[in-house]
């Protein structure tokens, strides 16, 4: 099913927008977003200040989660077994 057309603009400018207030902090855009969020100004609106007012996003709001990274040598904690054949692990589901 596809929405109404104004539904479908509505929904990707709602995208576009958390995109925006979740860039990281070293994006190039990230200060005027931030800044964007700030306040409200009543002349000289950028594209950013309407849709980050329209929809209450700010960027504080979202939790930043950092990547990890793993050493090359890195084992997981658990043993990950994987029987050979459906019966095999029928049993070992039964047994266990």
């Amino acid at each position: 099913m596809t929405l109404p057309f104004h539904l479908l603009v509505e929904k990707v400018v709602h995208c576009a927008t958390t995109w925006l207030a979740m860039l990281p902090s070293s994006h190039p855009l990230a200060k005027h977003v931030q800044r964007a969020t700030g306040r409200f100004v009543k002349h000289h609106r950028a594209p950013a200040h309407e849709v980050l007012h329209a929809f209450n996003i700010q960027p504080a709001d979202f939790e930043r989660i950092k990547p990890v990274r793993c050493d090359s040598k890195w084992e997981p904690g658990l043993k990950v077994c994987r029987p050979g054949s459906r019966v095999a692990a029928v049993e070992e589901a039964t047994v266990a």
